[in-house]
This record gives C-alpha cells, structure tokens and sequence, in this order.
C-alpha cells in the first residue's frame, strides 16, 4: 500500500506548479504536512479513547452478521493436475464470460475477432445462463474455428471464469469482461513480447469509457524487484480482466465462488507466485463503466459484506499454502480497515461494528498482529489487537 508520505506528495502535486512540484519548496511542504496531519491523528485517537464504549463480542457480532448477511465458505484444494498443465496447444487462451449482455457481447467479439492469425489465441465463450438474447447473438455470429461456447446453469462470474480455466489450453490466459473491447494491436504486440521474455505476468494501463467520454488510466511504471517486494494496489490494478497469466499460475487455485470482489484473489494466490513480470504502455483494453455493475451496486448493499468474507477464504487459503507472510498482512490489513469501510460505510452501524469485530476475530485467527514502518499502519494494527471500533473507523477514513 502507499505510504503517508507518498499519499501526501501526491496530493500537494496536484495542487503546486510545475515549476514547484521537483523544488525543495515542495519537499518541505510535503514534510510540514505530514508532520501536522500525524498529530491530528493522534490527538483524535486519544479523544477517541476517552469516548469508547463497550466492545460487542464474537457471539454478538455474528449474531448481528447472521440477521443480515453471512457468507463463510470452507476453503477446499484444489489441484489441476499434470494433464491440465500440459495442454498447451496455443500461444493464449481469451476467457470471455456472459450474462445478460445483448447490448455488448457483439461488439466485444468482432473485436477480439481481428487477432493477428500468425498467432495461435483460443477464444472460450462461456454463458452463464444468460436469460436475454445473448446466447442468440453469440450463435448468429460467423464464429472463427478457434471460438468455443460454453453454455451453464447460471453461477456467477467466478464459476464462468473457472470454467474456462478449466477448458483452457493456452501457455497463457487474458480474462476479458463481454461488456468491455480488446484493442487488438496492442494484443497482438503483446503477444509477441510474451513470447520473447517469457513472463509469468503481462500488464497494460487500460481506457475507461462511460458511454459519452474515454479516458486512458494508469498506474506506477515498476521494475520487476520492486513488483515481488510490493505487489499490492499500487504496482498494478487488482483488476482479473486485461493481463496475460501464466497458465501454469491457475495450477492450483481458482476463483472463489459467490463472491463479490473476486479479483481480491489476485493479491493471495497469483501475484506472489508470479517471478518474471512486465508492463506494456499500450492500453489493451477499452473499459465499460457498467452502471449496474457490482462497483455500482456496493453502497447500501449487504453483499459489500463480502469484502470481509472473501477475506477469510483467501487468508485460509494461504495459510494452507504456506504463503502467509508479512506482505499478506500488510494487504489484509488494508482489505480489513480502508477497502472494508468504504464499502460498508452506508449499511446501519451495528453491522459495520459486528463486521469490524468479525474482521478483528479473523486478526487473530490467522495470526495477523505485526509491526510496520509506518506510524499509521501500526495504529491501525493497534486497533484490531485492542478491537478499538472508534480508532478503526478514524484510521480507516485516512488510510
């Protein structure tokens, strides 16, 4: 995650000159700034201390969850085999999943349709039991000899994603949502850089388009040491779609299930496996911001609750694999205070404190206590091993 430092550079950047923003002047400011908004924090925490009010316990704070929402799943292994692994008979396998998308699913499609033949791409097409016409359309196309379409009972994003994994034979795969477009020359760049460095991860900053404007977003430009050392939201988007993946990664793990925010499962169980790294500056793909979309639908809606939820499967899911260490932790933290609060800050305050005090129980259970560089990142750590729902809900607002 960023740093306070780095969060507040970033801040005042945008407000100074150019002429200002590589001067001593701002490096000062920048210190000043820190330095008083430490203190803020602290002074509020302490007057938080002297406002705090009786903890709910676990009993309560499930009690509270069970009323409205709960969704803990039982991590399960899952192993691929050898003869998965093997099937490698093209250069990229292109995972697209439908739903409900006659709007979009054709244009999606011829675009992806343009790939350069020279390369060996499999196209897996899966419906997740659409209702519309999207499987009509899908069928009325002129499908390529290399496009397969799956068709299953209705199970989500996940269980679509997982299916094609499942069919896949590519060296490598790229997840592209049937709502958003490939912008095929730079695919068709990419493969061809794939296929000279031999990468485990292959990003992409992306266009955004809301129906009226587009919009090119990017993120920090890393070397490869620092992705190992710091993957997180910073270094690359957590984003499943636009990124060729080693298919070897997918061995063995999945998407979980009936989860929102499924792409969470980036950060545990691909990203520290991932040894040979690369980012292209060309966008690969168009974006569409879907208004009824699960980033659209969170606020108000108890299924942000899976924000926590989700968390405990992965975090079982690494302990499993001996991957718990102390990069997991700083990440769940996060998930656990800033990532967790934005999403339920609408929902009545008995469920966001239970949702607190359940995140505190997973703190424990997994064994999540540490000690951080950062001031506020100890803070916040205080808060779980205290279970301080005052001092979270400050901390949470900042971080």
């Amino acid at each position: 995650m960023r740093t306070m430092k780095s969060r507040v550079r970033n801040l005042i950047i945008s407000r100074v000159p150019d002429c200002m923003i590589k001067n001593w002047v701002t490096e000062k400011i920048i210190n000043n700034s820190i330095f008083i908004l430490d203190h803020v924090i602290l002074f509020r925490l302490k007057f938080n201390i002297n406002r705090s009010k009786r903890v709910m316990s676990d009993q309560e704070s499930e009690k509270v969850l069970k009323k409205f929402y709960f969704n803990e799943q039982e991590y399960i292994y899952l192993s691929r085999g050898r003869n998965w692994l093997d099937r490698n008979h093209f250069d990229v396998s292109i995972i697209i999943p439908c739903y409900k998308v006659e709007r979009y699913i054709e244009r999606c499609l011829e675009s992806v349709f343009k790939i350069d033949s020279k390369y060996k791409v499999e196209i897996i097409v899966i419906n997740d039991g659409s209702p519309d016409n999207t499987l009509a359309i899908i069928d009325n196309m002129n499908l390529p000899n290399n496009t397969k379409v799956i068709s299953q009972d209705n199970r989500g994003l996940s269980a679509a994603r997982n299916k094609g994994i499942e069919e896949s034979s590519g060296k490598y795969i790229f997840f592209l949502d049937s709502d958003d477009i490939l912008y095929t020359e730079s695919f068709n760049k990419a493969i061809s850089t794939l296929k000279s460095g031999d990468y485990d991860l292959l990003d992409a900053p992306y266009v955004s388009f809301n129906g009226l404007k587009k919009q090119l977003l990017n993120y920090e430009s890393v070397d490869v040491e620092e992705f190992f050392q710091e993957y997180n939201f910073e270094l690359t988007n957590a984003y499943a779609w636009g990124k060729f993946f080693r298919r070897e990664l997918w061995l063995e793990t999945e998407f979980p299930i009936n989860y929102w925010f499924e792409d969470t499962h980036l950060l545990y169980s691909i990203f520290p496996n991932v040894k040979r790294y690369k980012k292209v500056q060309s966008p690969l793909v168009e974006y569409y911001i879907n208004e009824n979309g699960i980033t659209k639908q969170a606020d108000n809606n108890m299924k942000s609750l899976d924000t926590l939820y989700i968390l405990e499967y992965l975090l079982a899911e690494v302990r499993n694999k001996n991957l718990l260490n102390n990069k997991i932790k700083e990440i769940s933290l996060v998930q656990m205070s800033s990532l967790l609060f934005r999403r339920i800050r609408f929902l009545d305050e008995d469920v966001q404190q239970a949702a607190f005090i359940r995140a505190c129980y997973y703190f424990e259970k997994y064994e999540l206590n540490g000690v951080y560089e950062e001031k506020l990142l100890n803070r916040l750590n205080q808060s779980f091993v205290k279970r301080d729902y005052r001092s979270w809900k400050l901390l949470s607002k900042i971080i």
